[in-house]
């Protein structure tokens, strides 16, 4: 499959693609695994998650879960920031427990 082809199939640009290839055939299939990358660590512990998704049940915007989260656990986060951790598969997975 070209790599424009399969830029598009998977949703990112074809550096990306090229650095997949150079990673497998430099590596293998062990290439391709994420590699951890440097961060902070959450604001919010898994377990202060799962209590949060308890009460916020009926939230339906960022803006109230904010609110929310700000109540709770005295931690503010920015729209943005909100919108993208809790739109991540973590979050989903938890919200399944």
């Amino acid at each position: 499959m070209p790599v424009v082809d399969m830029a598009e199939t998977m949703g990112c640009d074809r550096q990306s693609v090229y650095n997949w290839i150079a990673r497998y055939e430099e590596y293998g299939t062990g290439g391709l695994a994420d590699r951890p990358r440097p961060r902070r660590p959450p604001k919010i512990k898994p377990d202060r998650i799962r209590a949060l998704i308890v009460e916020t049940a009926g939230i339906t915007t960022s803006k109230q879960l904010i609110s929310t989260i700000r109540k709770r656990f005295g931690i503010s986060y920015s729209i943005v920031c909100c919108t993208t951790c809790f739109s991540k598969p973590y979050f989903a997975k938890i919200i399944l427990i």
